[in-house]
This record gives C-alpha cells, sequence and structure tokens, in this order.
C-alpha cells in the first residue's frame, strides 16, 4: 500500500512538472511574438521616420526655391512701384487728375467724363492754339480732352451783355499764353451791321432786348457795332465788345469805350 502511494506521488509530481514546463513554453512564445510585433512596429516607425525626412528636406529646398522666387518678386514689385511713381510724376506735369483716370478706362470713349475747370482751361488753350481742326485731330488719337461740345457747353453759361466783354479777355489771355510778344500785337477795328427792330425777351438773363445799349443814347436798336482785335502778324480776331445803336451815334462816346479795351488787353499782353 505504501508502495501504490509512493507511485502516485511520483505521477503527480512528474505530471505538474510537465504542465509547469508547457507553461514556460508557451510563456516563452508568447514573449517572443510580443517582441517580434514590437521589432516589427520599430521597424516600420523608423521606415516611416525616414520617409517623413526625406520629404522635410524635399520641402525645405522648395521653402528655399520659394524663399528665393518672394525675394525675386518684390524685388520686382519694388522697382515696378518706382517706375510707376516716376511714371505719374511725370505724366502729372501735362495731365490733370481727371486726365489721368480717363487713361485707366477700358473703353477710349470720353462721354460721361467728369472734366475739371483746370482741362477745361487747358483745352481751351489747345483749341485756341490749334484751331477746332488741329483739336479735333488730337481728339481722334485718344487725347484725354473734352470734346468739341463740352466745351462749347461750357462757355454757354457765360453771360456776354452788351459792353465790354471782360470774360472774353480772360479766355483771351489763356491765347496769349501760347504766342509770342510779335503775335501779341493787334489793331483795334470798329464794325456795324444793320438789324431788325424787334423786342425780345432774353430767358436766360430776363431781360427784353432790342433798345440802343450805348452809352447816352436810346431808342430802338437798328444797328450792332461790334469791337474786334485783331492780330496784325498772325491771323487771329477776337470780338471784345459790343452794343446796340440806333440810326445815328455821337462817335465821342466810343472814347471810354476804346480805352476799356487798350487797358484790358494790355493787362494780358
Amino acid at each position: 500500500m505504501c508502495c501504490h502511494t509512493a507511485a502516485g506521488n511520483a505521477d503527480s509530481d512528474s505530471g505538474a512538472g510537465v504542465s509547469t514546463s508547457v507553461q514556460e513554453a508557451e510563456s516563452t512564445s508568447a514573449t517572443t511574438t510580443a517582441t517580434d510585433q514590437q521589432r516589427t512596429r520599430c521597424r516600420n516607425l523608423e521606415l516611416k521616420c525616414h520617409r517623413l525626412q526625406r520629404q522635410l528636406a524635399s520641402k525645405n529646398i522648395v521653402c528655399v526655391n520659394l524663399r528665393k522666387k518672394l525675394k525675386q518678386a518684390l524685388c520686382k514689385v519694388r522697382t515696378v512701384s518706382k517706375d510707376e511713381q516716376a511714371n505719374n510724376k511725370a505724366i502729372s506735369r501735362f495731365l490733370n487728375s481727371d486726365q489721368r483716370c480717363l487713361l485707366g478706362k477700358v473703353t477710349s470713349s470720353n462721354r460721361g467724363s467728369k472734366w475739371s475747370q483746370n482741362t477745361v482751361k487747358r483745352a481751351l488753350q489747345l483749341h485756341f492754339s490749334c484751331g477746332p481742326i488741329g483739336y479735333n485731330m488730337l481728339l481722334s488719337q485718344n487725347y484725354p480732352l473734352p470734346s468739341l461740345r463740352t466745351l462749347r457747353r461750357r462757355l454757354q453759361v457765360l453771360c456776354f451783355e452788351p459792353g465790354v466783354l471782360c470774360k472774353v479777355f480772360y479766355f483771351l489771355a489763356l491765347k496769349a499764353e501760347t504766342m509770342t510778344s510779335q503775335e501779341r500785337e493787334c489793331c483795334l477795328t470798329l464794325d456795324e451791321m444793320s438789324i431788325t427792330s424787334s423786342v425780345e425777351y432774353d430767358s436766360r438773363t430776363g431781360h427784353f432786348l432790342g433798345d440802343v445799349t450805348l452809352p447816352s443814347h436810346s431808342g430802338p436798336a437798328t444797328h450792332c457795332l461790334v469791337f474786334m482785335l485783331a492780330g496784325l502778324v498772325t491771323r487771329w480776331k477776337q470780338p471784345v465788345a459790343y452794343h446796340y445803336t440806333g440810326n445815328s451815334t455821337d462817335g465821342s462816346v466810343f472814347a471810354d469805350i476804346v480805352l476799356e479795351i487798350i487797358r484790358e488787353y494790355y493787362a494780358i499782353a
């Protein structure tokens, strides 16, 4: 009986040893598998890190090239800005701001443009200098200038009452600025024409027209007397005064008118 007990204990010890060995083997296998997985994961991470480093190096090269291009572009922008400022400064010497704005329009038509007083003044100087034919030639070449209709419309608002036309001397001064001292030499002429005697209402001024306007004279007007300046060296003429007269006129009243015309022209010429 004792022998059987000893044999059973021996078998039990043997079975326990085998079980422990199996557990140790399984534990070793699991540890090996986990280690292999970690190694594989580390290898993948290393490969991914190398790939990202290559991409970073490539991006750095692209970034360096872009910085060079940006620097070159900024240099070009500064150069263009300096050129633009120089061009605007040069253009502003002979073109006003409204004319420069017209140059930037897509269409070449001047219709609808708002012209400043200074631009109209310069346009009148050009018109007085080169005449309507030369002015139309400038317009046909797309120069930023008011049309002839615009100039006429600006002149329509001027008041030309009988007597010495002081506002005409203002425009005559614009013309004189483009003339030499010899071209400004002129003579004063008087011309009278017959008109139909009648009385008419001027809606613009609110006055009735038709009576004699010459100083110290009265009655219905039958003639119109015009005082005109005409160039001696070059061909130009400009009416500077007018009066409505009757059938008979006292010539002594012309002295004050002639002296006033001489003073006005002397001031500009």
